[in-house]
């Protein structure tokens, strides 16, 4: 009875984290909607960009995502927006929130990429950001000073197997593409155990055209059966994590230097600047050898 007593505590918290967890997802896309609106009705913008802004963002779909965002660039970023998308990084936002990051330049940023216009280097949103109004909410400006020392890459490896589909028994044929869709699901299936047994555990990439199709028969206890044969050819996938040169770091220090600095400078007027985060930018200057 303890035991079963035990059990069911156990599967309880994990519930209540769980539905935990999803209601303060929701609370997190609440609270970045709810700024964007408030930033979009106080920014200084002409109505029409203001009125694409705003429809577009309505069209948007707010993701919270517990896994580490990666940019294009590889760069690991705390939001990724794209046409009518915006992916948040839950723990980072969490953290924001908490130590009252000025995030309303991040915000910006991502509005103008949900409404797939460029902002490339906040080319648009810090000058709306240097306009608004101070808050003593905000005790530092965002900074992004994440650094991605290591890249994935996938390694493939090519790998073959026949799959078969039953066509009929004796003199009665069904030759249809039941049978080669049959035989091709079984060819990929073998490929994939295939990979699988030489250590490539994270999928196969499968080729256009890359099935080649026979018939054959066998024949038991005097039946003759016919099959449809096809050889499908796919590529075995494993990710492999390799370290960054340090060149390659170095620039995206600099990178994400430069734009900590760019966003410090369009600051709002009375806006509080932590001393801080002028220091931890000046020691990774140094490390990145940022002119």
């Amino acid at each position: 009875m303890k035991y079963i007593l035990a059990l069911l505590l156990l599967l309880y918290q994990i519930s209540w984290a769980s539905n935990l967890n999803e209601i303060q997802k929701e609370k997190l896309q609440k609270y970045f909607s709810k700024k964007a609106f408030e930033i979009l009705d106080e920014v200084n913008l002409d109505t029409s960009m203001k009125l694409t802004l705003e429809s577009e963002f309505k069209k948007t779909q707010v993701i919270i995502s517990e896994e580490i965002l990666i940019d294009n660039g590889g760069s690991i970023v705390d939001a990724i927006g794209v046409k009518n998308k915006i992916i948040l990084n839950y723990d980072s936002w969490i953290n924001f929130i908490k130590k009252g990051i000025d995030t309303r330049a991040l915000i910006l940023h991502e509005l103008y990429r949900s409404a797939g216009i460029n902002d490339d280097n906040y080319i648009n949103s810090l000058p709306l950001y240097s306009f608004l109004k101070a808050s003593e909410d905000y005790l530092r400006p965002y900074c992004n000073l994440r650094i991605n020392r290591t890249k994935m890459q996938i390694k493939e490896k090519k790998m073959s197997a026949y799959g078969y589909g039953n066509i009929g028994n004796g003199k009665v044929l069904i030759f249809n593409n039941s049978s080669a869709g049959q035989a091709i699901a079984d060819g990929k299936k073998n490929v994939a155990e295939k990979c699988k047994k030489r250590g490539y555990k994270d999928g196969v990439r499968f080729p256009y055209a890359s099935y080649m199709s026979e018939m054959i028969s066998s024949n038991s206890n005097g039946f003759t059966k016919r099959y449809h044969r096809v050889n499908v050819k796919g590529y075995c996938q494993k990710n492999i994590t390799k370290k960054l040169s340090k060149k390659s770091i170095r620039k995206q220090i600099c990178q994400k230097v430069n734009t900590c600095k760019e966003i410090i400078n369009a600051i709002p007027k009375g806006q509080v600047l932590d001393e801080q985060l002028i220091n931890d930018l000046d020691l990774m200057s140094k490390e990145g050898r940022c002119s």
